[in-house]
């Protein structure tokens, strides 16, 4: 601990090189002035000195503080229906903006000003180490999309928001030097608190003052979760406690807005009555009256404490209400419902940190990377989540940041986060209770009851932007505080022209070279600001482009074209955003579809965007190839292109799918998917079917054959697609237009690769092993020992899935279908009559029925069982023949 608490030098220790200053410093020439410049680092020179007296360095201060001041005041309470996620998008670009605007300032005034001063504190470096840790995280990260820019939805976490705020960090301590600073940050703070808790509790309310969708509904706030606005009011429930006891005396409009501010964080924790968010605050309510005595021990008795006292009783009663019978809980008399968060429990959480640290190599040291909990979930869930009702959610984050940070940087972020934040701890107790006669102590008192109460959050609950950003807003501005000089000629009242102790500062005038170097940095790091400028407005323009294409595809007459176009532009503006290029392939499938209903559609348009679809689906897993949901897109997408007969979709299925699961070994469902693209490739045509004998146009079929299929035996592309029309009718196509041949026509050529029923039965084992209570399971495999004309044990699978769902109307079609199939027509019409008492609209097994009474000879009831059908799922060409049939006869 050497060196962390600086010595502290004298009056006479502190000013003997500058013995003509006598007067405070006004706060801009505190921000731009090398105060404490030695001599032997070099003085401006005469003429720079009259040049510097020219330019209004006040100007700098002033963009500075502003932007810090926007930030301080929008960041919590900013949303924007801009973007597809209207809380954390839009405040993580603000930060980044301001903090680039800041920064960008700064570099100015140093090309400016030819000097270069800066505040050294206890912390740069440990902060400088959780930057790295950060970076090197993101360079061997699972996904660097995700790690660098943030994962999609989220946002939070990602190298480009930690870098953000390191550097929000330097300079609001190098920025914040004076007490008239300080106290407008306080206030822009407090108003921020207030409007946030009073739109969040007329929300609650279910009092709507935004015409926005989205924000219809009483769980939206400014914040995020419900349980995330909860420990946000503790904070802010903390914040006016301070208030009261730091301003004295308090006019009494300032007690009326402190105590309606008080009100209104306890009633929203009230309303939401997290159990963290009361621990939080009982725990935070604890360290402030104790920290808040040691500081008032010595001044004359007050009763600024009786209120944070009642705070600490309200805190502890709910706490306990946690476990007592919830009918004693007062919550429980008001009535309104609020939605309940879906969240890891805490055993799972450790588990997932558990997995994850023991799989050694780089992830237990550096972690997955930054912000892919979501997709390493997959890989560290433990099994038994299977048997809950959430087994099939992908959570991307972990149930407190604690947990996400050790899953996403490793042992080594997680150590050095703590470190950081336990040297600071140990630094501002050390500062609160020592520091009697600094003129800064109470408002950095407010400050680190803000940033003790985020840090108590961190081990609880998982942070989102605007936690992390008031964690390191109080975190710097309390160092900034911290190391404004308490030496004379200041007084603990006078807070106007406070100057930073510990400076150090750096005249560019008295050495050419060092100039030389300086400017080039400056240069360099303005071209890297610009850039990035540019990099942020395209990101945001690509957002609000694909807003507008989900908006064309969810409106009332979807415009597939217009969303097209959206997506495709959004995509060119943001290429590492995998999000836009799914969107994009799932709409061009939408456009095809959309043709192909047409009555001449144009079948070359059709083909291309279905191509095109696939095209995307594998950009987006060259952007993010650990995501399985990258991977089952570009499988469906495969699965729409199979109808166009191209050699290789059947594997090319398999293998998407494959990769999926690999990426997420622990799903069923994509276990399950996995073995019906084995089921579906192990039907093989056999080249015979291209026929034998004259072939004139030499395309692979036989004239005989395309006589029969009426396709041209003259022209080689009969459909004009592409393809040559023996490959088409050996990958089961009709040459002569573009569907897939009858099935009477296929099913003499037809074989049965018995290799990839066994792959996909062994796969279906595994799946059911997971989890065994899943039907659909049972039902592939019942399809597959089908197919494989193993019909007893299709039959005893089905059977047995029907004794554990004996409620689940597909498991009992089914089962009704097996039975069909085998001719015992009672059961059949048993089993379908039930599932239809089970879902009435289910229109198979209205079909099916109507086909046993048809066997049966019973035609009356078979023609209603049609007509059922018909009325549930409209005109059907087939359909429609057995109902007119039936009606003739």
């Amino acid at each position: 601990m050497l060196g962390f608490f600086r010595k502290k030098q004298s009056a006479e220790e502190k000013f003997e090189d500058k013995p003509e200053r006598v007067r405070p410093m006004s706060d801009m020439e505190a921000v731009s002035r090398p105060s404490f410049a030695k001599a032997a680092e070099g003085k401006p020179a005469a003429s720079t000195k009259a040049m510097l007296a020219k330019v209004d360095l006040s100007t700098f201060s002033k963009l500075i503080n502003f932007c810090l001041l926007a930030l301080v005041f929008l960041v919590p309470l900013l949303f924007l229906p801009t973007s597809s996620e209207v809380r954390e998008f839009n405040k993580q670009a603000l930060l980044f903006l301001g903090v680039m605007v800041m920064l960008g300032v700064w570099v100015v005034r140093v090309l400016t000003t030819r000097t270069v001063s800066w505040v050294k504190t206890s912390l740069d470096y440990i902060v400088l180490a959780l930057l790295f840790t950060s970076l090197l995280s993101s360079l061997f990260s699972l996904d660097k999309a995700s790690s660098f820019l943030g994962y999609y939805g989220r946002f939070t976490g990602s190298f480009i928001s930690v870098l953000s705020l390191v550097v929000l960090y330097f300079l609001v301590v190098n920025n914040l030097r004076s007490g008239q600073l300080a106290q407008k940050m306080s206030k822009y703070l407090t108003a921020s608190f207030f409007v946030v808790l009073a739109y969040s509790f007329l929300q609650l309310l279910g009092l709507y003052l935004l015409p926005f969708e989205f924000a219809k509904s009483r769980s939206f706030n400014p914040i995020g979760s419900l349980v995330g606005l909860s420990i946000f009011s503790a904070l802010t429930v903390l914040w006016p406690l301070w208030l009261w006891m730091s301003h004295k005396p308090l006019s009494r409009r300032q007690t009326i807005f402190y105590t309606v501010m008080l009100i209104l964080g306890l009633a929203v924790m009230f309303l939401v009555n997290a159990f963290v968010a009361w621990l939080i605050l009982g725990l935070g309510t604890i360290v402030f009256l104790a920290v808040g005595m040691s500081m008032t021990a010595h001044e004359p008795q007050t009763n600024w404490f009786w209120k944070p006292m009642v705070v600490l009783v309200l805190a502890i009663l709910f706490i306990g209400f946690q476990f007592l019978p919830q009918s004693l809980n007062p919550r429980n008399v008001v009535t309104v419902d609020l939605p309940v968060e879906i969240q890891l429990s805490n055993a799972t959480t450790f588990s997932l940190v558990k997995n994850s640290l023991s799989s050694g190599g780089k992830q237990a040291v550096l972690g997955y990377g930054p912000g892919t909990t979501g997709l390493a979930f997959g890989d560290i869930k433990p099994e038994a989540l299977n048997k809950t009702v959430v087994w099939n959610l992908n959570f991307d984050r972990a149930s407190s940041e604690f947990a996400n940070l050790a899953i996403e940087n490793g042992l080594l972020g997680l150590l050095v986060f703590e470190l950081m934040a336990i040297l600071f701890l140990i630094y501002g107790l050390y500062f609160l209770f020592k520091k009697h006669d600094h003129p800064g102590r109470m408002q950095a008192f407010g400050f680190f009851v803000l940033w003790l109460g985020l840090y108590l959050a961190h081990f609880f609950y998982f942070f989102n932007t605007s936690f992390y950003f008031l964690y390191w807003l109080a975190l710097a501005a309390f160092m900034a505080i911290a190391h404004w000089s308490d030496s004379p000629p200041w007084n603990k009242g006078e807070l106007e022209g406070v100057i930073s102790e510990n400076s150090a500062s750096l005249s560019l005038a008295a050495s050419p070279r060092a100039a030389l170097s300086w400017m080039f940095a400056s240069l360099l790091m303005l071209a890297v600001l610009l850039v990035g400028a540019f990099f942020e407005v395209a990101v945001y323009a690509a957002e609000a482009q694909y807003v507008s294409g989900v908006r064309a595809v969810n409106a009332a007459n979807p415009d597939f074209q217009k969303a097209a176009e959206r997506f495709a532009r959004a995509a060119n503006l943001n290429p590492y955003r995998d999000v836009y290029l799914q969107a994009l392939g799932q709409d061009l499938i939408f456009l095809s579809s959309q043709e192909a209903a047409k009555d001449e559609p144009n079948v070359a348009q059709v083909q291309n965007w279905l191509a095109s679809s696939v095209n995307a689906g594998l950009a987006a897993t060259r952007i993010s190839p650990a995501k399985a949901a990258n991977w089952s897109a570009l499988a469906q997408f495969y699965q729409n292109i199979k109808p166009l007969g191209i050699a290789g979709t059947d594997q090319a299925i398999i293998n998407a799918w494959q990769e999926a699961a690999n990426r997420d070994s622990k799903n069923p469902a994509l276990l399950i998917r996995l073995a019906n693209a084995y089921s579906d490739a192990s039907e093989v045509l056999d080249p015979k079917i291209a026929g034998s004998g004259a072939d004139t146009d030499q395309d692979g079929l036989a004239d005989n054959m395309e006589e029969s299929l009426g396709s041209n035996p003259e022209l080689a592309d009969s459909n004009q697609n592409g393809v040559m029309d023996g490959d088409e009718v050996k990958a089961g196509f009709n040459p002569a237009g573009a569907g897939r041949l009858s099935a009477a026509a296929l099913a003499q050529f037809t074989k049965i690769d018995q290799t990839k029923l066994a792959e996909a039965q062994k796969i279906l084992n595994r799946a059911i092993e997971l989890k065994s209570d899943l039907p659909d399971s049972y039902i592939a495999s019942s399809r597959i020992y089908e197919k494989s004309k193993q019909l007893a044990e299709a039959r005893k699978k089905i059977d047995e899935a029907a004794e554990k769902f004996p409620q689940n109307s597909d498991v009992r079609f089914e089962q009704g279908r097996i039975a069909y199939n085998q001719k015992d027509y009672v059961q059949a019409e048993s089993i379908f009559s039930a599932v239809v008492k089970l879902t009435p609209n289910h229109a198979n097994a209205h079909y099916s029925l109507g086909l046993v009474y048809q066997q049966r000879g019973d035609d009356v009831r078979a023609l209603a069982e049609f007509e059922k059908t018909r009325a549930i799922t409209g005109p059907n060409v087939e359909l429609e023949k057995l109902i007119n049939s039936l009606k003739n006869e």
